[in-house]
């Protein structure tokens, strides 16, 4: 189903009383009794500072927007719900993304997803609506698990969606050298503990607090797939596949690096803790 969104005169926004949200597609949520902190982050957060990237383009209302890789679409709920001229499409290669909706529904109380809003799952390198062009485009916390082989092409691929004046946002945060960087650090309480241990007594670690199987080989499996790739090396990725870095981005770690990593990483990796980098068509 495609979506037209007449942008000359833009519906009311979304009404607030009490912390319970209405709008035009008849959309009723609350923000004011969320269960995580990750889902509140996503779905409130990460909307307002795409918008804010985006300021001197207008924002994101009215805009064509590309969620790549999604997850549950989480942050392309937000952007729909918040920006209600927008059409946004959420992308993913996994099945989870058809749990947009059950998550919202225990997190925010949502009662339907919003019509300005599309889940696509595709297959790696198939595109999300073929032949569809984007204002924007953005993929948060998604790179660092691509396999490294790929992502000249998913670079590419994004390049050939993106309209003539349209922006491309990618976000790493945690980067694999940083402390955070195993993704795992909730459960080891140990930083840089991926760089520092052996392979096998890391996931020893990981196995003692997490006992039940199926979470561990799930978070096993996620662990498996971080590419380590550097803020130098996307940086490389982006200009190659034709995209010229507008913006840019990094936050820096204030921990006390451990005796021996710098003898073998660079100051600057095991400190990088995230990159965001805006492109634009070179």
């Amino acid at each position: 189903m495609s979506i037209v969104v007449d942008k000359r005169s833009a519906p009311p926004s979304s009404k607030t009383e009490g912390g319970i949200h209405t709008n035009v597609f008849g959309c009723e949520w609350r923000t004011d009794q969320f269960v995580t902190e990750q889902f509140r982050s996503s779905f409130l957060d990460v909307p307002t500072i795409l918008d804010d990237w985006m300021s001197q383009q207008g924002g994101l209302s009215g805009k064509a927007v590309l969620d790549f890789g999604c997850g549950e679409c989480v942050s392309g709920l937000g952007v729909a719900l918040k920006y209600p001229t927008s059409s946004v499409v959420g992308m993913e290669v996994v099945p989870r993304i058809h749990d947009c909706l059950k998550f919202a529904e225990r997190e925010i109380s949502l009662n339907r997803l919003p019509d300005n809003l599309q889940l696509k799952m595709v297959k790696p390198g198939e595109e999300a609506v073929p032949g569809m062009q984007y204002d924007f485009i953005y993929s948060w916390s998604v790179f660092e698990h691509i396999n490294q082989n790929l992502l000249p092409a998913i670079v590419e691929q994004l390049r050939r969606s993106l309209k003539p004046s349209g922006r491309l946002l990618i976000q790493i945060a945690p980067l694999y050298y940083s402390s955070e960087g195993s993704h795992l650090l909730p459960w080891t309480q140990e930083r840089w503990g991926h760089l520092f241990d052996q392979d096998d007594i890391f996931r020893g670690k990981v196995r003692k607090v997490v006992t039940h199987d199926a979470m561990y080989e799930g978070l096993m499996q996620m662990y498996s797939t971080l590419n380590r790739l550097t803020y130098q090396q996307l940086a490389k990725i982006l200009t190659d596949g034709g995209l010229k870095i507008e913006k840019e981005y990094f936050s820096r770690e204030e921990f006390e690096v451990p005796a021996g990593l710098l003898d073998v990483y660079q100051e600057d990796a095991l400190k990088t803790k995230c990159v965001v980098y805006q492109c634009v068509l070179d």
